[in-house]
């Protein structure tokens, strides 16, 4: 099966999947090294999706975080789930439409939604201390805070978004 993967060399913008998985992880490296290849101008991700597999999230944000060009997030109608830590990771401006939604929500495995399944509870702990540590480095809110409130699926809109400093403009 030939997945096709939105995004624009020229424009220097790439698309997340509506359903992210470790397959997209090396197109989008490639595909950002070859942006990198031709300017250090800034990159923008597009984190319109329902999110998916976290392991994913985790590679796109630690490249975004190796790379010095700045790499800006947009959101456009959701942005959920591991696409909502993406978007609030942008090393450059972090944006989302007036009408968008994010939702967050703890590391969760269901077998048939990934590729296997976690059977360690300490891994699945230690994913979630990740989570809470991706999002109080990204907001305004310390661990504490993000436990409490991701406990069930936590929807925010852009206002809410704005407050909580997971987004620098609302578009």
């Amino acid at each position: 099966e030939n997945i096709k993967y939105y995004h624009s060399i020229e424009r220097r913008e790439i698309h997340l999947p509506s359903d992210l998985t470790m397959e997209f992880v090396p197109f989008f490296i490639s595909t950002i090294n070859e942006m990198i290849s031709i300017s250090s101008e800034d990159i923008t991700i597009y984190c319109s999706s329902y999110g998916g597999d976290l392991y994913a999230a985790f590679s796109i944000i630690d490249y975004i975080n190796l790379i010095e060009a700045k790499v800006n997030t947009i959101c456009i109608g959701a942005s959920m789930s591991a696409a909502s830590i993406i978007l609030g990771s942008g090393t450059g401006e972090r944006t989302m439409s007036k009408n968008s939604t994010l939702m967050i929500h703890s590391a969760v495995f269901e077998e048939g939604k990934t590729s296997y399944v976690v059977k360690s509870s300490e891994h699945l702990k230690e994913l979630k201390i990740n989570i809470l540590e991706v999002l109080s480095n990204i907001s305004n809110k310390d661990k504490d805070y993000w436990k409490t409130k991701i406990k069930e699926d936590l929807y925010l809109n852009s206002e809410e978004c704005l407050d909580l400093n997971l987004i620098d403009k609302i578009i």
